[in-house]
């Protein structure tokens, strides 16, 4: 059964893999090899067409690396998307680039940064020198971006997060944001033993997190971990704030913690037609939702529904407080992780990692 896509209460990542210019062990971006290909232009094409489809601020769009493609930049200026995600590469050859991010209205850069060139190198596979000029391109981009900087944290830096913030700190950043490494895409080719998968890693992570907001707090480092990384945080205002309707905290304007229950946002994969629940979800097929047909978004089934998961979540969200409004966490972690471990449902696994649960149990 297809069922046509009522636009009004919906999000979408318009996911573009384009050519780019670094081969990461941890990008998500891969789908099935036996998928069907367009040409780039039709790529173009569908793009120009879907984002007409959408009110402005419900569509973000998502290339794979935007910045070897310069002709793609007009696509945020015709969405008013003030935010972009690159590896820097470019920008370290083309300083002038950042004029042209300027003149379509970019505002923030998001780059991924590790705190030496060893953490780099083992998932971006870069050199030392690209290392040197990426942190000399965040540097110069300071003076005119607000910088976000992602960082994925996995085994072999888990003990060392005030680093990479020492770092942030000296370049300018304006936002540092903790990430979680996850078996997706490029990075199911890791060792299981990168990832971190346990309550107890989760509290090392935790404590680490309170400290450095407790040191950068009178800084203009602001530092931060989405609920989608290590579970979300009940003790803290912005989720309170986002459960009251008062501040719903990122570009969806959904509801929900997890955008993705009810098909409330979607992954648009560009370069295939196929639809998913979630960004992340690219590299699952069984969890595709539906198609591009006719420059139409068709769905033919919710991916997760809020009563399903309220009646079959599992783990250490089944007796928790926080449930009705929680729902599990991200569905879409919760259910790459159970994945890894073999368990047997993972569509209503509970988050593996609560930040919620160590917070209470640390009393901090």
């Amino acid at each position: 059964m297809v069922i046509m896509f009522t636009l009004e209460d919906k999000n979408i990542d318009l996911l573009l893999d384009n050519e780019c210019n670094q081969d990461c062990l941890d990008c998500f971006f891969k789908e099935s090899e036996n998928l069907i290909k367009k040409d780039r232009q039709q790529d173009i094409e569908t793009i120009e067409k879907l984002i007409k489809k959408f009110e402005k601020g419900r569509v973000f769009f998502y290339p794979k690396e935007p910045l070897t493609n310069l002709s793609l930049l007009k696509f945020y200026k015709d969405i008013n998307q003030s935010t972009i995600l690159t590896n820097g590469k470019a920008i370290g050859k083309n300083p002038e680039i950042l004029d042209l991010l300027k003149n379509v209205g970019i505002k923030e850069i998001k780059f991924t940064l590790f705190a030496n060139y060893e953490e780099q190198k083992d998932l971006k596979k870069i050199s030392k020198e690209d290392y040197v000029t990426l942190k000399q391109t965040i540097k110069r981009a300071s003076e005119d971006f607000n910088i976000t900087i992602f960082n994925e944290i996995y085994r072999k830096n888990l003990e060392n997060m005030g680093d990479i913030a020492t770092l942030c700190n000296d370049l300018g950043v304006s936002k540092l944001t903790f990430l979680r490494l996850i078996p997706l895409g490029e990075a199911k080719n890791l060792p299981n033993d990168y990832f971190i998968t346990s309550q107890k890693d989760g509290i090392k992570f935790v404590q680490q997190l309170q400290k450095l907001k407790e040191v950068y707090k009178r800084d203009n480092l602001y530092i931060q971990s989405i609920p989608s990384a290590f579970g979300p945080d009940f003790f803290s205002k912005r989720t309170k704030k986002y459960l009251n309707g008062e501040d719903f905290g990122s570009w969806t304007k959904a509801k929900n913690l997890c955008p993705a229950i009810d098909g409330k946002y979607l992954g648009v994969s560009v370069r295939t037609g196929k639809i998913y629940p979630c960004f992340k979800m690219i590299s699952e097929p069984e969890s595709q939702v539906g198609e591009i047909i006719d420059n139409e978004l068709k769905i033919n089934q919710i991916w997760v529904k809020s009563e399903d998961i309220k009646e079959n979540i599992q783990g250490n969200c089944k007796k928790c407080d926080y449930l009705e409004d929680c729902l599990g966490g991200c569905r879409s972690v919760a259910y790459i992780f159970a994945k890894l471990k073999g368990e047997k449902d993972p569509l209503y696994a509970g988050m593996d990692i609560c930040r919620t649960q160590i917070r209470k149990e640390l009393g901090i």
